[in-house]
Parts: structure tokens; sequence; C-alpha cells
């Protein structure tokens, strides 16, 4: 992202948080900390430019860990949808992207294990519950991408364990 690379970097008083480098020590600053007034850090994690911008989670003020997306700056850096509401928020474990699509594997205490889509947008980010009512149950939390279609286990009633792949359209 504007040929600057991005890390998860905590410092010697275990405080994580965004920062950017160029590959250098004095090009390496601390970019973003988005929980600067807690006790806790705000640990950035899954990191993926998608659409060039840069998605990931983390511990935001007032909202607990959710996706959030950044243009680099702190003016252009927002929470994309409150998935998971309260202090809390939800616990990430996967993440990746199609041409039209950030995909993420994500647990909330409302939903359990399940398996995301979104735009970049707060309305656009929901649930995939294809074959299943209330979406699938996730066997394991990775996913991958091939051919434009996301891969993941989940867990059928009747089937059990099964490769299960989205459809074109999502």
């Amino acid at each position: 992202l504007d040929g600057r690379w991005y890390i998860s970097r905590y410092d010697s008083a275990g405080d994580g948080a965004l920062w950017r480098t160029d590959g250098t020590v004095q090009g390496t600053v601390l970019s973003l900390d988005l929980a600067p007034d807690t006790d806790y850090a705000s640990a950035p994690e899954y990191l993926t430019v998608w659409t060039d911008r840069l998605y990931f989670f983390a511990a935001v003020d007032g909202f607990g860990s959710e996706l959030v997306v950044t243009d680099g700056t702190v003016a252009g850096t927002q929470v994309v949808h409150d998935i998971a509401p309260g202090p809390a928020g939800l616990l990430a474990r996967g993440v990746a992207t199609t041409d039209d699509a950030l995909w993420f594997v994500a647990w909330t205490e409302a939903l359990g294990m399940r398996l995301w889509r979104s735009d970049g947008s707060a309305g656009g980010t929901t649930t995939v519950t294809g074959a299943w009512a209330d979406g699938p149950v996730l066997a394991d939390p990775r996913i991958a991408v091939w051919d434009e279609s996301v891969y993941l286990l989940a867990r059928d009633v009747d089937l059990g364990v099964q490769l299960w792949r989205t459809l074109e359209d999502g």
C-alpha cells in the first residue's frame, strides 16, 4: 500500500499497533493505534490489501475487535461494520480475497464460527448462508481461494465434515 509494508508490531511495553515501514529502521514508524486510551493493545491481525486499501482485524476503542479498513492515514481509517457489538467484538480466524469480495472466518458469541463476505461497506458485510439456514458451521477456520471460489470445511448434520465451495455469485 503506497509502496510501504504494514506490520502488526508490539513495543517493549506490550502494546500492539499497526506500523508501516519502507524496509529501513529509520523508515519504520507507528501508523495507527486504534486503542490508545485502553489497557489492551489494538493488535492488528490478518493484514490484507484488497482494492488498494488495507483491511485487518483489530481491537478498536468503543467497538472491541472488528474488521477495519485504512488507506494508511488516521483520517482514512474506520471500522467496516460492527459485526459483534460490545467490548469483546469478534475473533477472526482467516481471510481470503476474490476480485469482488473480502472473505473471512470469524467467531462471534451470537453466531459461533461463520464465513463472512464483505464488499468493503457496512451494508455489504454479511454472513454467508448458502445451503444452510443460518450459515455453515465451520469445522476449520482456514479458507482458500482458487479460480474466484472460496473453499472451506464445514460440518453438515447429515453429511458430517465436507469440503464446500462458494459459487461465483457468492
